[in-house]
């Protein structure tokens, strides 16, 4: 699966709380899947997902209760969407970072 380490995401909460953002992010997307993986306050998060449309992809994390959406942007390096957890949602985006082919220096993604 290609991947794209220390991409940046960024994540906006509708209730105020401050933004948070990791620029060490991991991002896969092959075949129709997504796997996006980061740290927050609480400790690591995965979600993975499939395309719904062409660039329109619906996630779920791994291990909380958490649901997101992205889509890509024209220019491939770039997507945004909503998210939320129990009665917590906002914004997000992820900021593509180094391409990196499967096999080839990737690294695994941080919760696999």
């Amino acid at each position: 699966m290609p991947r794209w380490s220390h991409s940046r995401v960024r994540i906006v909460y509708d209730d105020g709380s401050p933004d948070h953002a990791d620029d060490d992010s991991d991002v896969g997307i092959e075949g129709g899947q997504i796997v996006v993986a980061y740290m927050d306050d609480e400790g690591p998060v995965v979600l993975a997902g499939r395309e719904q449309a062409p660039g329109h992809f619906e996630l779920v994390a791994r291990s909380r209760l958490r649901r997101a959406t992205l889509v890509r942007s024209s220019d491939g390096r770039t997507l945004a969407g909503a998210w939320n957890e129990r009665e917590r949602g906002g914004e997000w985006s992820v900021d593509l970072g180094e391409a990196n082919e499967a096999g080839a220096g990737g690294g695994s993604f941080k919760d696999e």
